[in-house]
């Protein structure tokens, strides 16, 4: 095997300017809570993560919830995306992350100006962080 290619960001599958998350149509199979909120997805295509360690919302019929990644208490409330399928997932060239549910849910993670608020990572490769201050660094698969 050789070296892992590196994917330059401007390679990356884009829409409109911003990065999609390959994780449209396929539902969520595990939620968890260790230092961070994390969505995992096992089926219809290469196990992925989106791990969310900052403040974010979550947006449903009944209102907006304003959450952290690393508070339990929180992500208990986050939890209710577990079994929900996937519309839309973009990473935007500021470093937010968008992920719209069917049935109008969605949830949205800002970018920090400290701190990696958020991490996309999949089994082929593919890697999206939103960096410190705004912004995106991303690779991808061979």
């Amino acid at each position: 095997m050789g070296a892992p290619k590196v994917t330059a960001r401007d390679e990356m599958p884009e829409v409109e300017g911003e990065i999609a998350i390959p994780v449209a149509g396929r539902v969520v199979s595990r939620c968890y809570c260790d230092s961070a909120f994390g969505i995992q997805f096992f089926e219809d295509g290469p196990e992925a993560t989106i791990r969310i360690e900052g403040r974010f919302l979550l947006r449903q019929a009944s209102g907006e919830l304003e959450l952290r990644g690393a508070s339990p208490s929180d992500v208990g409330k986050a939890m209710i995306v577990m079994g929900q399928m996937v519309e839309r997932a973009i990473a935007s060239n500021a470093g937010e992350l968008t992920i719209e549910f069917s049935g109008g849910m969605q949830l949205r993670v800002p970018a920090d100006p400290h701190y990696e608020p958020w991490g996309f990572a999949s089994a082929d490769g593919m890697k999206v962080i939103s960096t410190p201050g705004g912004g995106l660094a991303a690779w991808g698969p061979v």
